[in-house]
């Protein structure tokens, strides 16, 4: 059964940017969603906030270890705070360029096939191809369908959650229930409250 994915304006359906981390966060934490398909998936961003906090401790410490120690210390001291700026610096480059390949990646033509041996996901450039035994996971989240593979060295990839009815519907009818894994009613309460 072949679904085509239509992110244009006419369609209502498109990639937006909590689409894309969303994505990345599964990217992250793949090991961890491997492990335990229930669990939601947290942007990968919220951790600058915990740098931010970590830095700022660090930095109260550091200027009242120069009050009360000698200059060694302090430079020390300044030295490690320096490294987690720029190591927060960095993070959040490689986040903002991964995202934005994500987003340009997304917004080609798509089509995703769905048959009894094996998903084909197709776009202008590359044609992406999972056989059912290599698939360990189909996870609807709150923004993506993912297709979580048995092995990290295999290519992860997702489909917007618009498609969902669609894309669940395939997959029972060529006997996917297995795999199939659904969160996406753990965000819809969190939203709510």
């Amino acid at each position: 059964m072949r679904i085509q994915l239509d992110q244009s304006k006419k369609s209502g359906i498109k990639i937006d940017r909590k689409y894309c981390h969303e994505l990345f966060a599964i990217m992250a934490h793949f090991e961890q969603i491997k492990r335990n398909p229930q669990s939601k998936v947290h942007p990968v961003t919220n951790t600058i906030p915990v740098y931010i906090a970590l830095s700022s401790i660090m930095c109260i410490f550091f200027f009242y270890e120069y009050i009360m120690t000698e200059i060694f210390l302090f430079l020390v001291f300044m030295l490690v705070f320096l490294g987690i700026i720029i190591y927060a610096a960095t993070y959040l480059h490689r986040i903002s360029r991964t995202l934005k390949v994500l987003r340009d990646n997304q917004r080609q033509h798509r089509a995703l096939t769905i048959e009894k041996d094996y998903i084909n996901l197709t776009n202008s450039e590359n044609n992406l191809q999972y056989q059912k035994r290599n698939l360990k996971w189909i996870i609807a989240n709150h923004y993506t369908i993912a297709f979580i593979p048995n092995k990290p060295n295999l290519p992860l990839t997702a489909v917007s959650i618009h498609y969902k009815k669609s894309v669940f519907n395939a997959l029972r009818k060529y006997g996917y229930e297995k795999l199939i894994i659904d969160n996406s009613h753990k965000y819809a309460k969190s939203k709510q409250s």
